[in-house]
């Protein structure tokens, strides 16, 4: 029937987005022919946001499809993002290569300024302890271990810190208990009570 048809016809009419969004601006006005393809509206999908930054070309090598670096918004929250596309050559004369991050988050607005974090070497595993453990002498820096309820000198070579923690390169292991009060009197080989 002809009711059917228009049914049909206006049901042509419709778009209906594949996923919950926000239209964030209209590219068509109602009535206005287009062609098949063109964009009628600019849709952001409100959960999903996409940060873009431009990273010099000289952390080339720490850009990979799949992996994980910090977002950090302007009141200090820290959100994973995954890089979910690059460009893999420098643009223009600034020699940054664009990267787009996707970033799963409903705190966060649209068109809000952010920092990303871009790591600078590859991730490794490192021995860290509290900066409290290391004893710094005029003929060096080492730290305490307790092995069998004495303590041990163990030279150290303090690396990166972040917050209370310090990488440290010895003959140190994970697991190994350190001293971290009282560790300025104590002399090696003395008998030490381990107190959590």
């Amino acid at each position: 029937s002809r009711l059917e048809q228009h049914l049909d016809q206006m049901q042509k009419l419709r778009i209906v987005a594949p996923y919950d969004g926000v239209v964030m601006s209209h590219l068509a006005q109602p009535g206005q022919l287009v062609n098949a393809g063109n964009d009628v509206v600019e849709f952001m999908q409100a959960n999903k946001l996409e940060v873009v930054v431009h990273v010099p070309f000289t952390f080339k090598s720490q850009i990979q499809s799949g992996s994980f670096w910090k977002v950090e918004t302007l009141d200090n929250k820290t959100y994973d993002a995954e890089i979910i596309q690059f460009v893999p050559a420098a643009t223009g004369s600034s020699h940054t290569i664009e990267v787009r991050l996707l970033l799963n988050s409903t705190d966060l607005w649209a068109g809000e300024a952010v920092n990303v974090l871009v790591p600078t070497q590859a991730k490794q595993e490192v021995i860290a302890v509290p900066r409290d453990a290391l004893v710094i002498r005029n003929n060096g820096i080492f730290v305490y271990t307790v092995v069998e309820g004495k303590a041990h000198k163990v030279d150290v070579i303090p690396g990166m810190a972040q917050g209370e923690m310090i990488q440290v390169k010895g003959l140190l292991s994970e697991g190994d208990e350190v001293i971290i009060r009282g560790n300025e009197r104590i002399r090696p080989e003395q008998e030490v009570q381990v107190i959590n």
